[in-house]
């Protein structure tokens, strides 16, 4: 099958995403608006390796606002022009309103197979990414060691000069969410619940481990590339729609508690704006 085929067939995927458990409570989807700054530099350390460095500011969310900083750099190995493979680490801090800093280390593998015809140029890239918490935490609620994997469609078309214009759309799971099992649904306060919980199961709830695994987001983005003051130097100008669905476990830390299990739903609309130079 073709990268063009593949990527076709991707953006078709996306309109027809996994089911979900119905049988448990959704919140209502939040909006939630957001935007980004990024700065990015290259550097061409051979004829195939390529090393890369940045750093992206995002703010937005719902009142209290949340603000995220990455700090990231990494290398690229590129044997052709239709392949690239690359990893990376970012440092990311993030702070919800008015609360404590929380900090993760987020790594990343990716390989990227990519085509072009007359104006046109695809891709087809997969991500795989795991990203540590760090700190205190409770690990009935999630795993420490968070592991996803995203695949990503993009279409660009060159235009006039050195402008050309973009859509992509990417599709995330997480691979090994938080589970739990023996749980009972209370339709007064449309969570599932229990009262102190039997942790062996008997009654009520017990944690049964890492592995649920689920369509975790929906991306969609567009954007427009122009050139800059340099031959090779790129700013980009873009907006994306998240469509983001994750499980929520409500519990004491000691895991002993459940008071809530549900699907927390919301669409991410944001702009963002980034300058990449070549060293």
């Amino acid at each position: 099958m073709s990268i063009r085929t593949s990527a076709l067939l991707f953006f078709l995927l996306l309109a027809f995403p996994a089911a979900l458990a119905a049988q448990i409570p959704s919140d209502d989807p939040a909006l939630v608006l957001m935007g980004r700054l990024g700065v990015e530099g290259e550097k061409k350390l051979s004829k195939r390796w390529e090393a890369e460095g940045g750093v992206d500011f995002r703010i937005g969310g719902k009142v209290p606002y949340h603000e995220k900083l990455l700090v990231g750099t990494g290398i690229h190995y590129k044997p052709d022009s239709r392949w690239n493979f690359g990893t990376r680490y970012d440092f990311v801090q993030k702070r919800e309103f008015g609360t404590d800093y929380s900090t993760f280390h987020r790594f990343t593998l990716e390989g990227t197979a990519k085509g072009k015809s007359g104006p046109w140029r695809y891709s087809l890239r997969e991500n795989a990414r795991v990203q540590l918490r760090y700190g205190s935490m409770n690990r009935y609620k999630h795993p420490r060691a968070e592991v996803s994997l995203a695949t990503r469609a993009k279409l660009e078309r060159k235009l006039s000069g050195r402008a050309s214009v973009f859509l992509s759309g990417e599709a995330r799971w997480l691979l090994n969410g938080a589970s739990v099992d023996g749980y009972v649904y209370d339709p007064r306060q449309m969570r599932y619940t229990t009262p102190q919980g039997d942790i062996a199961g008997k009654k009520g709830w017990f944690f049964s481990g890492y592995d649920h695994t689920y369509l975790d987001r929906v991306r969609l983005s567009a954007g427009v590339d122009l050139g800059a003051h340099r031959a090779k130097d790129q700013v980009r100008i873009y907006a994306l729609a998240d469509r983001t669905r994750s499980f929520k476990i409500d519990t004491a830390s000691s895991g002993t508690v459940l008071s809530g299990l549900w699907w927390e739903q919301s669409w991410v609309l944001g702009l963002g704006l980034r300058y990449t130079f070549v060293l």
